[in-house]
């Protein structure tokens, strides 16, 4: 699970830059009340955090992070990350007959020590990436740069499959814009605990959100904000239905997405998510290594894909991390003060 979350991390930040491709400076230095400012400091975010970690992996004494991006052009910032990648998938083949057990003491950049173990922070890591690149993406759209069907952990897979996909939808996958490969690849190895903590993590910083939303009046919640799926609420619903999506595929349902219901209280959508949550754990606690090599079949745009369940679980995590940024920014322009929710604040929570 973590290599396949790396190797996703690597393809999608890929993805980012291709979309990238001929912006001018004054277009990727473009201000925006979203994340990082702009869309080269936020590509800059993503290599700094993932370079800062990698040295605190490899005890380099006071590691720095380099926050200003100094007029660095995206190829630049895209040969880092090359870099750190290929640097970090050093440590990950070297620390891999230990399953990431050890623990890392490092200072963060308050100065204040912490420890952890290394396939903790590993998940940190990956799952940082995928909320700012949700910001990325948005900064894209204002130039008219969109990423075909998106660059979720489910289209990473179509891109490399572990399991054949169903020919008749290939070439329509491709004509859609997807990567669709033909040659199965690497299965995920199940690992119980990781994704466990993964939908704890997940559940944590959706309690974190749906509080603050139910502290704004009506207008506030519906507001469209040209991200995402919409609104605040709409956002909320569509994580929701997700999950109430794949718990049905689970469960040998083929059907479509959930519809959106704009009347829905949010007290009523939050006690459906809560009763949702609790099924799908259920489901995640019942699993061993062959029930998550399990293949269902989803219909994302109509199209059906094979994915086993633990390829789906993971999709999941990933899609919430990806939508709770837009919540985050959301949240933010209406006026509430949300909280850090990255996995490494909940790590320390736990």
């Amino acid at each position: 699970m973590i290599e396949s979350l790396y190797q996703y991390n690597d393809w999608a930040n890929r993805r980012i830059f291709d979309l990238a491709e001929n912006l001018t400076d004054e277009q990727l230095d473009s201000p925006l009340e979203l994340g990082l400012g702009s869309l080269r400091a936020t590509m800059q975010h993503i290599w700094a955090a993932e370079q800062i970690w990698l040295e605190r992996w490899q005890n380099v004494p006071a590691p720095v992070f380099h926050s200003d991006p100094q007029g660095a052009s995206l190829s630049e910032i895209a040969k880092k990350l090359a870099t750190t990648a290929s640097d970090r998938q050093v440590l990950l083949d070297a620390e891999a007959s230990g399953e990431w057990g050890k623990t890392v003491s490092y200072r963060n950049l308050q100065q204040n020590e912490y420890s952890n173990v290394l396939i903790d922070m590993l998940m940190h890591v990956a799952n940082h990436g995928i909320h700012h690149r949700a910001q990325a993406l948005h900064y894209l759209k204002q130039f008219d740069r969109k990423a075909v069907g998106g660059i979720d952990y489910l289209f990473y897979r179509i891109a490399h499959p572990s399991t054949p996909l169903i020919a008749e939808f290939i070439g329509p996958m491709r004509q859609f814009g997807m990567e669709a490969d033909t040659s199965p690849g690497a299965q995920v190895v199940f690992r119980l605990d990781l994704i466990q903590d993964f939908f704890r993590y997940h559940d944590w910083a959706n309690q974190q959100l749906i509080p603050l939303a139910k502290q704004l009046d009506s207008a506030a919640l519906h507001e469209s904000r040209a991200m995402g799926v919409g609104s605040i609420h709409q956002t909320l619903s569509h994580l929701r239905d997700a999950e109430r999506w794949w718990l049905g595929i689970w469960y040998g349902s083929i059907e479509r997405f959930p519809k959106y219901n704009p009347q829905e209280e949010l007290s009523e959508l939050e006690q459906s998510w809560q009763q949702i949550a609790e099924q799908r754990n259920s489901v995640v606690a019942s699993l061993d290594a062959e029930s998550a090599a399990r293949v269902v079949v989803a219909s994302p745009a109509n199209m059906r894909v094979p994915f086993r369940v633990i390829e789906s679980m993971v999709q999941l995590c990933c899609h919430g991390t990806h939508h709770r940024a837009q919540v985050v920014n959301m949240l933010r322009k209406s006026g509430a003060k949300p909280p850090a929710i990255d996995y490494i604040v909940w790590l320390r929570c736990r």
